[in-house]
């Protein structure tokens, strides 16, 4: 089960880094600079219903710190505050960033650990993924029968 499990692991995080890895190269790169850091709402929608609420989707708000960056994209100067960025990262002023940009579907990454390469979503989807996966292949699985040969003693037994 172990072996399995590790070898689910290997290829699940094998496809999922490919995966990542084309993203990051197809995806244009521009290096920015924090140019200060401003505290701002990051917006969170609640999971739980919420009886004091009239509407069906409830939001909760946190403040975070986040990165104020600026880049240079087609000779244009950029500046740019997301709120998520502000989560689970150790930025400071005058800090040099890569950001890809998807000009395609208008999209801005900041290049991390935690913002570009293992979001939680991509935790959470490449452990399912590995979990999922090593109990099917394990449930389908043919069993592997072992004959071994009769202790000395029944050597001549017949039922």
């Amino acid at each position: 089960m172990f072996k399995l499990f590790s070898l689910v692991s290997i290829g699940v995080l094998l496809v999922f880094f490919s995966y990542k890895s084309v993203l990051y190269l197809s995806y244009s790169k521009v290096e920015g600079n924090v140019i200060r850091l401003e505290k701002t709402n990051l917006k969170y929608l609640n999971l739980r219903s919420n009886q004091y609420s009239d509407s069906k989707k409830s939001y909760s708000y946190e403040w975070v710190t986040a990165p104020v960056i600026s880049y240079k994209y087609k000779s244009e100067e950029h500046i740019v505050l997301n709120p998520y960025w502000g989560k689970a990262n150790d930025l400071k002023v005058n800090d040099k960033v890569i950001l890809l940009i998807d000009a395609k579907n208008d999209e801005l990454h900041l290049v991390t650990l935690t913002h570009f390469w293992l979001t939680s979503n991509d935790i959470i989807i490449v452990f399912s993924l590995i979990f999922l996966l090593t109990i099917l292949f394990s449930i389908f699985q043919k069993e592997k029968k072992v004959s071994k040969p009769p202790h000395p003693l029944f050597d001549r037994e017949s039922i």
